[in-house]
């Protein structure tokens, strides 16, 4: 996916998406993960620039169960932002999270990414949340045929202004409300499940 990158963040351990796979880069190692366990606790949403190219970047700040902050950041405009977004009123932000990214491909060499959520149901176990947003939501803008000097293409500007909106209004209120009260030390998730990276 364009727009990400793998580079230390001061003040915590930054992660990102590559290829579907969570990937960490700290003091310049790369390790790469099948998901980040642990409370969301905080979303920010920021500028960012790509060869030129502005974007949105959604990054979410999770403590794990030894207390390290992680901020995992994906752009609001990839199929990593449409899916948290779709599915983020149906998170129980009080509960732990697990994150985790798959990819999907599509026609033309091009690939989608994909982000799945999982909570503890009733009986302990996780289980995957479903999409609050799908398809059929006529709440959510649908993209519109443009034109550039490329060719056609489709524009999800305004889906893309929804969700901005949804995140910063609901969404990142809901997390912050669920913190009051919340004693750290009883917000303690498994930390990232490492797995093994294949050798080119």
């Amino acid at each position: 996916m364009s727009g990400l990158k793998n580079e230390p963040v001061q003040g915590g351990k930054f992660l990102n998406f590559k290829d579907g796979k969570i990937i960490s880069s700290v003091n310049g190692q790369k390790e790469e993960y099948t998901s980040v366990e642990g409370m969301l606790t905080e979303l920010d949403i920021v500028d960012e620039e790509y060869k030129g190219k502005e974007y949105r970047k959604i990054v979410l700040f999770i403590t794990d169960d030894e207390g390290s902050e992680w901020k995992l950041g994906f752009p609001l405009e990839s199929g990593y932002g449409n899916a948290f977004c779709s599915l983020a009123l149906n998170i129980n932000y009080s509960q732990p999270v697990k994150i985790s990214g798959g990819i999907k491909e599509m026609e033309n060499d091009k690939s989608y990414g994909m982000l799945f959520i999982r909570q503890h149901d009733e009986n302990g176990n996780w289980k995957n949340l479903k999409w609050y947003y799908t398809k059929e939501s006529k709440e959510v803008p649908t993209g519109v045929r443009a034109k550039d000097r490329s060719g056609e293409y489709w524009d999800f500007t305004e889906r893309n202004d929804f969700f901005h909106r949804l995140l910063i209004e609901k969404i990142r209120p809901a997390i912050l409300g669920n913190l009051n009260g919340v004693a750290k030390s009883q917000s303690k998730p498994k930390t990232t499940t490492k797995t093994e990276v294949k050798k080119k």
